[in-house]
């Protein structure tokens, strides 16, 4: 794994270390992935210190907590702590695939020899191996989820507050964008004709009168007040959808602007705008507000574009790669796993694009018919605007459409006021239309639909494979594909004889994938090709039939064995080769009945070994089949030779 760009933002959540102070042997020291967001370094007298990742390329977003700052350095994680008082020197800890490799303090450098003794005091259990597997399962992943969403929060919270971005109602601009955008289409809307089905209904010509006026001053009012929270929110997606969603409603409105009273509105309101926006940027000042008006459009920013088009292109190989869709619903972590640049992180949650994102998770029915679902509403809706002179409700759910190109605002149910309120209208008219009029209306709104879907769906196809067939000849990436389980199948091999399944925690943590991309890259030689793999995240994912080999990882262990202990038929079918990595439990716990039907491997690392009665008695000798690896706890390095059967 080479991360490059990565860096490290060490966030210190407890605990102090003591490795400068000689009471300790300095090569106690370890870092290694304790789950998807936190790195922990250990010292030897069992505290703990943790550090997490930074989501961004830039180490400020976070702060230095308390002083300390880490990065990634040529492949190596770098530590520095605090400064002393009074000392011009930071120590500093330098590791290598987990293990300690230099230590410098008080301006002296300490290189760790490879074979240093690796002291662990007895008596001090990692979290790991408190209480019962259930339970420190439960309690990592509560504890893990919590962590990660507050300082996920924090994190967007100061990278849009420094902005000066719009936070209200949702924490996400974009969303915020979205919302005022589409009530802005409403009030436009309300602004040009808004008055025409009470008029309809009065007789008297000052009433009318009245009612127009009322209407205009009520509609021009929260158009400027929408447009002017939508302005402070900076999102360019929203802008495009409110542009795209009031442009139509004027398109089909046109007749409106003959009369006088909307003329006089809508000017009235643009001189209004035009002066609110002077006063905006009087008050904040142009500089600011011309780089907050073209953020990603600078070079320094650019990469906001540069995302967006990385994820966007990925999407159709991802959907010919999972012919039944990804399952799990989680497709951000699918394009981080196998298509993001093996030397970046971004853990996205989508593809910043909620069509793209949709039909990535469903089969090709799927994609055809969420395809099929939005090109018949919005046909449909065209042709109500052209029939009726009403094109609110067409450019409300046209303008979600555009919005949801940009950025995932689809799951938030509150953004879909503004598209169900524009068509309230159409119900009625429906209600009131004729059998025939409805009928011929949504039988040709489905034809269109239906061949546009079957455009779209064959030209996503033609252009996925051609990305993929052009990626295999550049090796540019590890051909995959979903199995119907949710499994994937690295190099593309029908059916894989050797199968890992990750607990997402022990092998690499939100590296783990990269890791098995960047193994055959390195080493998937063109004259002596690597055999396939299979790679699930639990067991459930694995095939019923055919895995000779299988690597547990960690919790994934603990669950394989509670499945064949249950279930018969799954004792019928026992892997040839069972490889346990990391698991929670000691080598004492392994059935003698999987030991005698399949050949066993148990592998951990030294640290998780001393606090395992049976591995740390010097009186006692592990079975031959039980690997101890150096300076290990969790995490074992070059883990990929056990599933590729290269481990001897």
């Amino acid at each position: 794994m080479k991360p490059g760009r990565l860096f490290l933002l060490a966030a210190l959540l407890g605990g102090t270390l003591f490795a400068d102070s000689g009471e300790f042997p300095l090569s106690s020291a370890y870092i290694a992935p304790e789950n998807q967001v936190f790195y922990r370094l250990r010292h030897g007298n069992g505290v703990y210190v943790e550090f997490q990742r930074d989501m961004d390329k830039n180490p400020d977003l976070m702060g230095n907590a308390n002083g300390w700052v880490g990065k990634f350095q040529g492949g190596n994680i770098v530590v520095y702590g605090p400064r002393s008082a009074g000392s011009a020197f930071r120590p500093t800890w330098v590791f290598s695939n987990g293990r300690i490799t230099w230590f410098i303090g008080s301006g002296v450098t300490n290189e760790i020899p490879y074979g240093a003794v690796r002291t662990a005091p007895a008596g001090v259990a990692p979290p790991f191996f408190y209480g019962t597997v259930q339970e420190a399962a439960a309690f990592g992943r509560k504890n893990a989820h919590k962590e990660s969403e507050k300082i996920l929060n924090n994190l967007l919270k100061k990278k849009w507050n420094a902005k000066e971005r719009l936070t209200w109602p949702f924490m996400n601009p974009n969303e915020n964008g979205f919302l005022f955008a589409g009530l802005a289409i409403l009030a436009f809307a309300l602004l040009l004709n808004g008055e025409r089905p009470i008029k309809a209904m009065i007789r008297s010509g000052t009433a009318e009168l009245t009612v127009t006026i009322v209407v205009k001053v009520v509609g021009s009012i929260l158009f400027i007040g929408f447009c002017g929270l939508m302005f402070l929110t900076f999102s360019r997606g929203a802008f495009l959808a409110a542009f795209v969603g009031c442009t139509i409603v004027a398109a089909f409105g046109f007749r409106s602007f003959m009369d006088t009273a909307t003329l006089i509105a809508v000017a009235v309101t643009a001189v209004m705008m035009l002066a609110g926006a002077a006063g905006i940027v009087c008050v904040r000042g142009p500089e600011n507000m011309k780089k907050v008006l073209f953020r990603g459009f600078s070079e320094k920013s650019s990469w906001s574009n540069q995302v967006r088009y990385e994820m966007w292109d990925a999407a159709p190989t991802m959907m010919v790669d999972a012919p039944k869709g990804w399952t799990g619903g989680n497709i951000g972590r699918a394009y981080l796993d196998w298509y993001e640049q093996l030397d970046v992180l971004r853990a996205p949650g989508s593809l910043m694009n909620d069509h793209l994102t949709y039909m990535t998770r469903y089969g090709w029915p799927g994609r055809f018919g969420y395809a099929f679902s939005w090109f018949s509403v919005l046909v449909a809706l065209a042709i109500w605007a052209v029939k009726k002179g009403n094109g609110a409700p067409f450019g409300a759910c046209l303008a979600l459409g555009v919005a949801a190109w940009f950025n995932p605002v689809m799951p938030n149910k509150y953004l879909w006021v503004a598209p169900l309120l524009s068509l309230l209208p159409v119900a009625v008219g429906i209600w009131r239309w004729r059998w025939k009029a409805v009928t011929l209306w949504l039988a040709v709104s489905t034809m269109v639909g239906a061949l546009a879907a079957v455009a779209t769906v064959w030209t996503v196809y033609v252009v996925g494979e051609g990305s993929r067939v052009e990626a295999r000849r550049n090796r540019s990436y590890v051909p995959i594909e979903v199995t119907e389980t949710g499994g994937v199948k690295v190099k593309n091999v029908k059916n894989p004889s050797s199968w890992v399944v990750d607990d997402g925690n022990t092998l690499g943590g939100i590296f783990t994938c990269k890791e098995i991309r960047s193994y055959y890259k390195l080493n998937d030689a063109p004259g002596s090709p690597l055999p396939g793999i299979g790679y699930a995240r639990n067991v459930g994912q694995l095939p019923a039939k055919g895995v000779r080999r299988l690597v547990l990882a960690g919790m994934a262990g603990d669950e394989w064995l509670r499945v064949i202990t249950k279930d018969e038929k799954a004792r019928k079918n026992l892997p040839r080769e069972v490889v346990f990595i990391s698991p929670p439990f000691p080598p004492s716990a392994i059935p003698n009945g999987l030991l005698d039907a399949s050949h066993v491997r148990y592998v951990t690392g030294e640290f998780n070994a001393r606090f395992i009665p049976e591995l740390s008695d010097p009186n006692s000798q592990p079975p031959s089949w039980v690997e101890i690896v150096p300076g290990m706890e969790l995490y074992i390095m070059d883990w990929m030779r056990y599933p590729l059967g290269l481990a001897k």
